[in-house]
């Protein structure tokens, strides 16, 4: 339920910012933009909010739904699968890989490609150049 949860959170906020942008024609804003946001916005959001936001709704929603209608033994075994599992797997794989992976493929593609081919046919050759590249970076970490 969680993982859905920041997959949306990271995707739609990477995704629509430059599928949008880039289709507007602002290669120099995106540009810098990005370098920028992916950078502070992304990491420290992921880090603090997801961080804080998993552990405390999971531990709440799931905790006293279960411990009503189900019992207390599965109460015990429901928090500690999912804090654990849900906790390092966003905390690592995410973070890191947005960290590392998006500073260089999104400032070498969207420098060079973008700023040629945005003329002639923005919305074919941009999304499916930004969709391939930006997607797979994103995708990979999140899952």
């Amino acid at each position: 339920e969680k993982v859905t949860e920041v997959d949306s959170v990271i995707v739609t906020e990477v995704d629509s910012k430059l599928v949008t942008e880039l289709d507007n024609e602002i290669v120099t804003e995106v540009y810098r933009e990005i370098e920028t946001e992916v950078d502070c916005s992304i990491v420290s959001e992921v880090d603090s909010e997801i961080e804080t936001e998993v552990d405390s709704e999971i531990v709440t929603e799931v905790g006293s739904e279960i411990e009503t209608e189900l019992g207390s033994a599965i109460e015990t075994e429901m928090n500690s699968a999912i804090v654990t599992e849900v906790d390092s797997e966003i905390e690592t794989e995410v973070h890191n890989a947005i960290e590392t992976e998006k500073d260089s493929a999104i400032e070498t593609e969207v420098g060079i490609d973008i700023e040629t081919e945005v003329g002639g046919e923005l919305v074919t050759e941009v999304d499916s150049e930004m969709e391939i590249e930006v997607d797979s970076v994103c995708s990979m970490a999140a899952q």
